[in-house]
């Protein structure tokens, strides 16, 4: 049976309601079954039940109607302790979330009666028949087995009784049911319960009783049972605090009344001569219509994701003219008169549209981005089946579920996770007797987290189980022909972990439903690595494992080192570049019949990307230059040298795919609009570096001198006419000179301040520190951004030279550093028959702010 065409338009608000409802349900399942019937619980399961079971019945979706009405009647048993809540109820009640999941899904294939559920309602119903009044509490040990029952009471409000209602709940009051039972051995009745009346009334406003105050004061009709409806301003909690220290109260039930259920408390007689049948709130989650007094305005919208998306190709588009403006805008002013009034006011004008772009991009970013929370909150059902599943007792906890992400990325991330979990719950978490015999808490813990880190996130799974074994690894790698002998006896521990990654490697001794066929962690690193991601794996024999997975925020604009190859632009991801290295000609070698680069004592493949993409390029350029442009980048534990006729700086692009006519073409992920109009292709560099890739190799004497080398890696750059170098580290990009406005009062040293994506920062002129003479600003004039104690700060260099290497062998003894600079100055070296002054810029910094 097909779903009726006039009700299509509201599928996508049912279909999104269903999905939340499912996932409050396993939430409070997972918290009845660790934590009993706590009331607040059971209404809120109570509350979701009755929610599907109204909405579903508007849709006309009866088998839907039939489940979440027969799991609202057991859940309603439990909320009036006529049920007790145990393992076997519980697991009844999460096979009905499976079965909601599956009649979700017959209705996204557009059918809705595939699904057998008379199996399920005939248990559901023998639950709701077997129900005994004698049960005891499963929340409140204080009852015994065989108490006399409950009488009928039934809270009727009246019509002004129910305004009364709404209108509190308008001016922000809470109104409760408080149910309240008095022993039945208690003496004097009536004075516990006008106890509770009179102490609900010092702090509340008490507009319905039942039965009434008269028959409460009647010793001889009073049989022991209140059931109060309060307007006021406590919490939940304090109330029940307060009820609990009158003495022979034996039960204390309060329960919230909102707009959701407020029909269940209302006379059907007199409420029927004011509401229509649909308009009733309390039969849905909707919050009234027509007339109907809307007392808790939503702050959110639902959107169709597909709108979405067009509104961020169109904040794309305008990223693209933004900056095409800004480079027409800036040749005009080199061209023209600076004191031309219109052309001042077109840079005005063309600065204040890239502030405003600036900030609309972000807001539609962060429209992308959702709480990682709604991946996260479907695994804790999952681990309490695998638990069951493998007799084991996991405690599974999850931190950082206020991390976002991007919801694509949220969507892809899943399956990897789902794999990873089941892994570390089948052979990772021992048995808690094995657990016992080692000295362990019996179950074992299993974390989630996830956390920002710069401009990525990083999702991680820690076990504390067994760890993975080194040797069983080798041994197993070895007997599957992964790796020779010879190849597992030069590898390192962590190396041969990392071999799990591989196809059809699995140290399980015994295959099981959950895991232990070695198919599955290379389908997930490879997943991750489509995404531009990177995981990685720790782990301690003995003590546990942690599996890392590093992923960028967004996949939709990224920040790229653009490079030229003779008239043509590519973009490469900034994330994979490691370094830019200008190499002599004699640094480029052949080894085994291949070309390879050598670089401070690391040999690393070197790729001509003019001939791997098939194009031309600048030959003339590189001749001319005597020396290769090669961008360092990595992937993973791989890098791979990339010859480019030039760089052009790094900017922030939008993502564009080549599309269908297109298709996939080799080493390119997709593609970009630069400023000019043109294209611009992205590079894979995924591709790239596994077809190419090998890890650095050096001897343990080369690899002494390496590190010596990484910690000298300097940037050359000029002012004035004298050349001066920073540790590579303290860089955190280079950019070109943007406007510089004026502070009041500012230090002798601060130049002014400039705008860096919609953040102002400090410019730092080191032409006033050093005392050197600074001229005009020029077209190669740069900034160097970097983080120092006083946050993220600018220093306005007058151009950059080289990457390079300074070592002590090339340092130049006994020369004194610039006066009044002396705690900035690390050093002065040669470097090509050139003076180099070594610069610590933090200690600089410091210097100029005491």
């Amino acid at each position: 049976m097909s779903i009726p065409s006039h009700l299509s338009e509201y599928m996508s608000v049912f279909m999104d309601e269903l999905d939340e409802q499912i996932q409050i349900m396993e939430e409070q399942l997972l918290k009845l079954e660790a934590q009993g019937g706590e009331v607040t619980i059971i209404q809120t399961l109570f509350r979701a039940a009755h929610t599907l079971k109204g909405s579903s019945a508007a849709m006309g979706f009866d088998a839907l109607k039939n489940l979440t009405h027969g799991m609202e009647n057991v859940f309603d048993l439990i909320r009036n302790r006529q049920l007790v809540v145990d393992s076997a109820l519980t697991s009844v009640l999460f096979h009905a979330t499976d079965y909601l999941k599956l009649l979700r899904h017959s209705l996204l294939e557009g059918q809705q009666d595939t699904v057998d559920i008379d199996p399920l309602l005939v248990l559901l119903e023998q639950i709701t028949q077997q129900n005994s009044t004698e049960s005891k509490l499963a929340y409140d040990p204080a009852v015994k087995a065989g108490d006399e029952g409950s009488s009928e009471l039934v809270v009727e409000l009246n019509r002004f009784q129910r305004n009364v209602a709404i209108q509190a709940m308008r001016n922000q009051h809470e109104v409760y049911s408080i149910y309240c039972r008095v022993r039945s051995d208690a003496v004097m009745k009536s004075v516990r319960a006008l106890l509770v009346y009179q102490a609900l009334q010092e702090s509340s406003e008490v507009i319905a009783a039942f039965p009434p105050v008269t028959d409460i004061e009647d010793e001889s009709k009073f049989l022991g049972e209140i059931i109060l409806v309060v307007v006021t301003k406590e919490s939940q909690q304090l109330l029940e605090e307060r009820l609990s220290e009158i003495s022979q109260i034996e039960v204390i039930h309060i329960e919230s009344i909102h707009l959701n259920n407020l029909d269940q408390y209302v006379n059907e007689e007199d409420s029927s001569r004011n509401l229509s049948s649909d308009a009733q709130i309390g039969k849905s989650d909707a919050s009234g219509t027509g007339d109907q007094p809307q007392v808790r305005r939503s702050q959110t919208v639902r959107v169709d994701v597909d709108r979405l998306e067009q509104l961020l190709n169109l904040v794309g588009e305008l990223i693209i003219d933004n900056t095409r403006l800004h480079e027409v805008t800036s040749r005009m002013m080199q061209k023209q008169h600076r004191e031309d009034s219109d052309l001042a006011t077109l840079s005005d004008i063309a600065n204040h549209f890239g502030l405003i772009i600036g900030d609309l991009q972000e807001g539609m970013m962060k429209t992308r981005m959702l709480p990682i929370e709604h991946l996260f909150n479907r695994f804790p059902r999952m681990v309490r089946d695998m638990a069951q599943a493998t007799s084991k007792e996991i405690e599974f906890v999850m931190e950082g579920k206020e991390t976002e992400l991007d919801r694509k990325l949220i969507e892809e991330i899943s399956d990897p996770l789902i794999h990873i979990l089941r892994n570390a719950a089948d052979h990772g978490i021992e048995s808690p007797e094995e657990r016992v015999s080692c000295s362990k808490p019996r179950a074992g813990k299993l974390l989630l987290k996830a956390t920002h880190q710069d401009n990525q996130i990083m999702i991680s799974v820690t076990d504390d189980g067994k760890g993975i074994d080194p040797i069983k690894v080798k041994s197993s790698a070895i007997r599957k022909g992964i790796i020779t002998e010879h190849e597992a006896e030069r590898m390192t521990e962590n190396e041969l972990q990392h071999l799990i990654f591989r196809s059809g490697l699995s140290t399980a001794e015994q295959v099981t439903d959950l895991s232990g066929r070695g198919v599955g962690m290379d389908i997930v690193r490879a997943h991750i690595e489509k995404l531009n991601g990177l995981i990685d794996i720790h782990s301690t024999v003995g003590t546990g494992t942690s599996i890392t997975i590093r992923l960028p925020l967004t996949l939709a604009i990224i920040r790229a080192l653009m490079v030229e190859l003779d008239e043509h632009m590519y973009a490469i991801p900034l994330m994979n570049v490691v370094e830019i290295v200008a190499l002599q000609p004699n640094e480029i070698k052949i080894a085994h019949g291949r070309e390879v680069c050598y670089i401070r004592g690391n040999v690393y493949p070197f790729i001509r990307l003019d001939q791997k993409l098939r194009v031309a390029s600048g030959t003339q350029v590189r001749t001319q230059a005597r020396r290769t442009t090669v961008i360092i980048v990595s992937f993973g534990d791989k890098q791979v040298c990339i010859a480019v006729d030039r760089t052009l700086g790094n900017r922030e692009i939008v993502m564009k795919s080549l599309g269908k006519y297109v298709g996939e073409v080799p080493y390119i992920s997709g593609s970009t609009i630069t400023g000019d109009g043109g294209i611009a292709l992205v590079l894979d560099v995924h591709a790239l570096v596994n077809e190419e890739g090998s890890k650095i190799m050096m001897t343990t004497s080369e690899q002494t001198l390496g590190m010596k080398n990484r910690a000298a890696e300097v940037t050359i750059f000029q002012l004035a006419e004298h050349h001066f170098g920073i540790s590579v580290h303290d860089v955190r990009e280079i950019i070109q000179v943007p406007d510089i406005e004026s502070i009041l009062h500012p230090s002798p040293f601060v130049q002014g301040m400039f705008s860096l994506r919609g953040e102002y920062l400090p410019l730092y002129d080191l032409h006033r520190f050093l005392g050197l003479q600074r001229h005009e600003f020029s077209s190669k004039a740069r900034i160097i951004v970097m983080e120092s104690s006083r946050g993220t700060v600018g220093i306005l260099i007058d151009q950059v030279m080289e990457v390079t290497t300074l070592d002590e062998e090339t340092r130049v003894e006994d020369i004194q550093g610039p006066r009044n600079a002396s705690s900035g100055i690390v050093g002065v070296y040669s470097n090509k028959g050139q003076l180099v002054t070594r610069l610590h810029l933090e200690e600089m910094i410091k210097e100029t702010m005491s």
